[in-house]
C-alpha cells in the first residue's frame, strides 16, 4: 500500500512526512524499542509491552517509550503513534502497537529549527492495551508480554468509553495529526479569564491559548458555549468532538479568533469560521455533571461541592479532623475537612457536601464543616495502588489542582494526590522528632532539604494524629499512605510527601525479606532454659557431644536468649 504525501502546518511550523515509498514486508516482531527504529520508513513493525508516555493534544496521537524508560517533559520520545482517526488512550498505560513506519521533518517558522520525528502510523483496532481480568486498563505493568490474557483493542475501548460517557466519539478519517503533538508541545498561553484569552487575539498571528475549569453549554456536533464563573463570561467555542453531554471543561487548548466587523471573538480547536488546512490542532478535556470528584475538581476555589458513593480510606482516628475519600474505581480521592458527631470507619460509603479549596500543602479539599458528611452503607475497602517514588503525586489535574512539581519537571504521569497507595525504597534519612523518615528506590530526587528521596510524613496540624516508630537508616521498607505533596523549603514548589495512616502501613524489610515475629505461644511457657544437660530435663541445652579421640563430654548448647531491636541502632544481646 501507497502513502500519499501529507504537507501541514502546525501554527508557525511546517510539518512534512516524507513520501518514502513504502517496502512491503512481513511483520517483525521486535521487543526492544530500538531495535524496531533501525527499520526502515515503509517497514511494517509490531512492538509488544511498551508503554505510553503521554497522550497526544490532537487525540490522534501518542508518544511511545519502553517500560521503565525516563522520559522527562518536553523530552522528544524516540518514537510517536499517530493516525487518522482518534487515539483515546492515557499516559502509563501498556500496550502492544502494530504498523507502518515513517518520519516527519520540517523548519520551524518560529525559530527556523530543523523538526524530525520518527512515527509509527497504526488504527485503533491496531493498540492493543494491557487490561485487569475485568476489561480495565493497567497501570504501571512493566514485564507484560504478548501471552497476557486480558488484551483489548483501542477501538474496543474506545466504543465501550463513548456509551458510558454519552459523549459522540468521532472516528471519521481525519489528516494526520502534526508534530510535535505531545501536551508539553504547545505554545498556548495560559490565561486565567476569557477576557485575557482575548487579549491575545493578533490580526497578523494566529495565537493558541489555553483555559482551565470552565462551564460548557449549548454544544452542538461542532460547537458549544464555553462560560466563565466569576466574573460571568462566555465565549464560543468550535470543536469538531463535541457531544450532547452538560459539565464543565477541564482544559480546553485553541486559537483566538475574531471577526473585525463585529468584534466578535471566538476559539478555533479544531474547526470553525477561519480555519485553515494544517493550523494547530487543540484540544478539550471535558468532564460530564456528576456528585464525582473529577468534577469537584473543575469548579472554583470557594464553591459548593457534593459526592455521593464516596469510600473512606483513612478515617478521624488516622487524620483527626479530616478523613480521606476516593472513587470505589480507585480513580480519583479528595480530602475532607470535617469535625461533626459521625466517625466514619474505612470502607464506610459516605456522601459529603461542602466547600471546596486547595490546602496550604497542595492538596484540593473539601470543607464539609460539622454536617457535611453522611454515612450511605457499608462498603469494600479498596485495594492500594503501587507507585514508584516517580510517580507519586503526578502532574496537574488542572490550573486548581497542581500536581508535584520539586524536582523540578518531575512531576509526570497521572495525578494521583488523596489516594491511597503504596511505595517502597531504603531509609536514607530519620526524624522522628519531625515526625518524618525519607526512602529512595534509586530516583535520588531532592527536594531541598537536603535529604534523599521521598518525604515519609505524619506530622499533621491537628493533635492525636497515631504515633509511628520509624525505621532505622539503610533499612528497606514498603509503605501504605496517602499520597500527597507539601510546600518545599524554599516555599515555591510543591515535592511529594506518602502519609502513612498508623504503624500498621509501614513493613520493615531488614534485608530485602519481611521480618518474621515468632511469638511465644501458650505451650511453651511452663519449660524453663537451662544451661545444664538435658539428662531428664528440658531445654536448649541438648547439645551434649563426647569426644571420640579423649572421650571428654561436652555441653554447649545455642544462645538461649537473643534480643535485636527492630526498629533502633543496631543492638544485640546474646546469653
Amino acid at each position: 500500500m501507497n502513502y500519499p504525501v501529507r504537507t501541514m502546518l502546525v501554527g508557525f511550523l511546517m510539518i512534512v512526512l516524507l513520501g518514502v515509498p513504502l517496502v512491503t514486508q512481513a511483520a517483525i516482531s521486535q521487543d526492544d524499542l530500538g531495535i524496531s527504529l533501525t527499520q526502515p520508513d515503509g517497514s511494517r513493525i509490531s512492538i509488544s509491552g511498551i508503554e505510553i508516555a503521554w497522550a497526544g493534544r490532537s487525540n490522534r496521537s501518542f508518544g511511545i517509550k519502553e517500560s521503565g524508560e525516563r522520559l522527562l517533559p518536553k523530552e522528544q520520545p524516540r518514537l510517536v503513534a499517530v493516525s487518522s482517526r482518534p487515539l483515546p488512550v492515557s499516559s502509563l498505560w501498556s500496550c502492544d502497537v502494530s504498523g507502518v513506519l515513517s518520519t516527519y521533518s520540517g523548519i520551524s517558522r518560529r525559530d527556523g529549527k530543523p523538526v524530525t520525528q520518527r512515527v509509527l502510523i497504526v488504527s485503533p483496532e491496531d493498540v492493543s492495551v494491557y487490561c485487569s481480568s475485568k476489561g480495565r486498563p493497567i497501570l504501571f505493568a512493566p514485564g507484560l508480554d504478548t501471552d497476557w490474557p486480558y488484551k483489548r483493542t483501542l477501538a474496543d475501548l474506545a466504543s465501550e468509553q463513548a456509551e458510558s460517557s454519552g459523549s459522540v466519539m468521532a472516528m471519521d478519517e481525519l489528516p494526520l495529526p502534526p508534530m510535535p503533538d505531545s501536551p508539553y508541545s504547545s505554545d498556548a498561553v495560559y490565561c486565567e479569564t476569557i477576557a485575557d484569552a482575548k487579549a491575545q487575539y493578533s490580526s497578523t498571528a494566529r495565537n493558541l491559548v489555553e483555559l482551565h475549569c470552565r462551564p460548557f453549554s449549548n454544544a452542538t456536533s461542532t460547537q458549544f458555549d464555553l462560560g466563565q464563573d466569576s466574573p460571568t463570561d462566555s465565549i464560543t467555542a468550535y470543536y469538531s468532538g463535541s457531544s450532547s453531554i452538560s459539565g464543565r471543561i477541564n482544559k480546553i487548548v485553541g486559537t483566538i479568533q475574531k471577526d473585525e466587523q463585529t468584534g466578535a471573538y471566538w476559539l478555533e480547536v479544531d474547526s470553525g469560521p477561519n480555519w485553515q488546512e494544517g493550523d494547530d490542532i487543540g484540544g478539550v478535556n471535558a468532564i460530564p455533571e456528576g456528585p464525582t470528584i473529577v468534577y469537584a475538581r473543575t469548579l472554583q476555589q470557594g464553591a459548593t461541592a457534593t459526592l455521593t458513593g464516596k469510600v473512606v480510606t483513612a478515617n478521624r482516628t488516622d487524620f483527626p479532623d479530616a478523613l480521606y475519600v476516593q472513587e470505589t474505581d480507585r480513580s480519583a480521592g479528595i480530602r475532607v475537612l470535617y469535625s461533626g458527631t459521625y466517625y466514619p470507619n474505612r470502607s464506610d460509603l459516605v456522601s459529603v457536601t461542602g466547600t471546596i479549596g486547595l490546602g496550604d500543602d497542595g492538596e484540593r479539599e473539601i470543607d464539609a464543616g460539622t454536617t457535611g458528611v453522611t454515612y450511605e452503607d457499608e462498603g469494600e475497602a479498596p485495594g492500594t495502588f503501587g507507585m514508584t517514588n516517580r510517580n507519586l503525586g503526578g502532574n496537574e489535574f488542572n490550573a486548581l489542582t497542581p500536581g508535584v512539581n520539586n524536582p523540578a519537571g518531575s512531576g509526570t504521569g497521572l495525578y494521583n494526590k488523596s489516594l491511597l497507595v503504596k511505595s517502597w525504597g531504603k531509609v536514607t534519612a530519620v526524624d522522628a522528632t519531625n515526625k518524618f523518615f525519607y526512602i529512595d528506590d534509586g530516583t535520588g530526587f531532592a527536594d531541598g532539604s537536603g535529604n534523599t528521596g521521598v518525604k515519609i510524613s505524619w506530622d499533621w496540624p491537628t493533635a492525636g494524629k497515631p504515633s509511628i516508630m520509624p525505621p532505622a537508616v539503610g533499612w528497606s521498607v514498603s509503605v501504605t499512605g496517602i499520597s500527597s505533596s507539601d510546600t518545599s523549603n524554599s516555599g515555591a514548589t510543591y515535592y511529594r510527601v506518602l502519609r502513612p495512616r498508623d504503624q500498621n502501613d509501614v513493613v520493615i524489610h531488614q534485608t530485602g525479606a519481611p521480618i518474621v515475629y515468632d511469638p511465644v505461644e501458650s505451650w511453651q511457657e511452663e519449660f524453663t532454659p537451662s544451661d545444664s544437660s538435658d539428662t531428664g530435663g528440658t531445654g536448649p541445652s541438648s547439645a551434649d557431644s563426647v569426644d571420640l579421640a579423649t572421650g571428654a563430654y561436652n555441653n554447649d548448647p545455642d544462645p538461649d536468649i537473643v534480643a535485636v531491636n527492630q526498629l533502633g541502632p543496631d543492638a544485640e544481646f546474646t546469653r
